[in-house]
């Protein structure tokens, strides 16, 4: 549907220019058509282009991966702290337990 929707300019030019050519007699008006149909061409090519460059989404991917890559980073990190904090916590109930077994001897 949608390089139908390019070409229709193309085929309209080149539909006109034939009828025109084949009503009027004079050659000089072959050129003015031919020029008129190229045009249309390069600007239907010069669209596409653009709709193509506009609809590249492989810089939008990169921020994704990049993101991803920094939450996981960041989950390595606090999972590490967790594990300090546990180690630190039961350090302090054994040196609890050490205290409170010295009152009781």
């Amino acid at each position: 549907m949608g390089k139908l929707f390019y070409m229709a300019p193309v085929v309209a030019i080149v539909v006109l220019g034939i009828v025109l050519v084949s009503t009027i007699e004079d050659e000089g008006m072959l050129i003015p058509i031919v020029g008129m149909t190229l045009s249309a061409f390069l600007f239907t090519r010069i669209m596409e282009y653009l709709k193509l460059k506009a609809t590249v989404s492989g810089d939008k991917e990169e921020p994704q991966d990049e993101t991803q890559d920094r939450l996981d980073e960041i989950d390595r990190r606090l999972t590490d702290v967790q594990d300090v904090m546990i180690a630190l916590s039961e350090k302090m109930d054994r040196m609890d337990a050490g205290e409170k077994h010295e009152k009781l001897v």
